[in-house]
């Protein structure tokens, strides 16, 4: 089966979209600095894995905290590059020489919001392990993890919502 190859049109930033990657670019180096602090006032024997009741169970070097922000860089780097490409993305809907830029559009704004998520969601991971190790109150258990995923749950599904094809919506 051949497909004929999507447009190739080049899609400029808004201002918002700008505005949105300086975000990005803002939290992810907020999350640096965190952890670079953290590294400093940590122990040199960190807990890395919790039971289901919030207590330690294995330890490892004070070094194992750059693996979240080391990643969440990683995703950034990978989904700006992919975000380069909105022609060789597959999309629900035939894209045309007419529809192509609003469609490419929306997919790209797709990815910068998954990277937003994708961010807030390490630093609050990270926020909470920072919180734990330093033997605060508030200990890594279900509730907690449940209080901080909520708010990228909630957001997540509008953006499902948002994004979504009309003829998904309606289940035609």
């Amino acid at each position: 089966m051949t497909s004929t190859p999507l447009p190739e049109i080049t899609i400029e930033p808004t201002a918002a979209d700008k505005r949105l990657e300086i975000l990005c670019v803002t939290l992810l180096t907020i999350l640096w600095i965190g952890v670079i602090w953290g590294y400093l006032s940590f122990p040199e024997k960190i807990p890395v894995h919790y039971t289901s009741t919030g207590q330690p169970d294995q330890f490892d070097s004070k070094a194992y905290v750059f693996t979240l922000p080391a990643i969440a860089s990683f995703i950034y780097i990978l989904l700006t590059a992919v975000g380069r490409f909105p022609n060789k993305f597959i999309y629900l809907k035939p894209v045309t020489p007419q529809n192509a830029a609003t469609m490419y559009r929306s997919a790209i704004e797709l990815l910068r919001m998954c990277k937003l998520l994708i961010i807030a969601g390490f630093m609050m991971d990270i926020a909470n392990y920072m919180l734990t190790v330093n033997n605060a109150s508030f200990k890594t258990s279900i509730a907690s993890l449940i209080l901080q995923w909520l708010p990228v749950v909630l957001i997540a599904a509008y953006l499902l919502k948002r994004f979504m094809p009309s003829s998904q919506k309606t289940g035609k």
